[in-house]
């Protein structure tokens, strides 16, 4: 599997604006998801909606796979679920290319 490439920081977002989200926050959230807290607390870390954080997860393999890695999900293949659904409906192309 090909290495995740960084992210800008101030990517722009479907909506058009600029997103919080940056390749850093993976290791911040596998280590809080590792403390036990919920997408909610997390999500309030990061200063963002819950609904932002879930989408970080849908848009962001890297990131669902480290709150995966971390025992988030009940599932321990969630993060490659997750991915194949992605794959599957191109879903990369709605955010500008392959992540």
């Amino acid at each position: 599997m090909a290495k995740a490439q960084a992210e800008p920081a101030q990517q722009k977002s479907k909506g058009g604006r600029p997103t919080k989200f940056d390749a850093k926050l993976v290791r911040q959230a596998r280590e809080l998801a590792l403390l036990g807290l919920t997408d909610a607390e997390i999500a309030r870390v990061f200063d963002v909606a819950t609904s932002t954080f879930k989408e970080w997860k849908a848009a962001h393999p890297a990131f669902a796979r480290a709150l995966a890695q971390s025992g988030y999900a009940t599932d321990p293949e969630y993060a490659n679920k997750l991915i194949a659904v992605m794959d599957r409906h191109q879903l990369q192309a709605l955010d500008g290319g392959d992540l």
